[in-house]
């Protein structure tokens, strides 16, 4: 994913020019989590984190944990390589998933 959207970056594009795209790929990321980290998708009004934004959907992890991949997806397009979607899994996945 972040190739991916490196290319995109590389390309010139802005995640308000390809938004929709920029949100399929955050729900990927947070399908991810979803499926290999014990997490489950959550209305973003739902976490102690809505004051700080107004994430329509966020993912809730087994250690109570949230996360917010679409947003970091919006994060890594627009500001670069420092939003490293492998890091933000690692950072939060390998906390919560007992197999690791």
């Amino acid at each position: 994913m972040d190739d991916i959207i490196e290319g995109l970056r590389r390309d010139g594009c802005t995640s308000s020019q390809v938004g929709e795209t920029t949100f399929g790929f955050g729900c990927y990321v947070g399908e991810v989590f979803v499926r290999h980290a014990g997490g489950r998708w959550r209305s973003g009004k739902e976490s102690a984190h809505a004051v700080f934004h107004d994430a329509p959907l966020m993912v809730e992890l087994a250690n109570g944990k949230w996360c917010n991949p679409v947003g970091k997806v919006f994060k890594r397009l627009d500001a670069g390589t420092e939003n490293s979607l492998p890091y933000f899994y690692r950072v939060f996945a390998d906390q919560t998933d007992a197999r690791t």
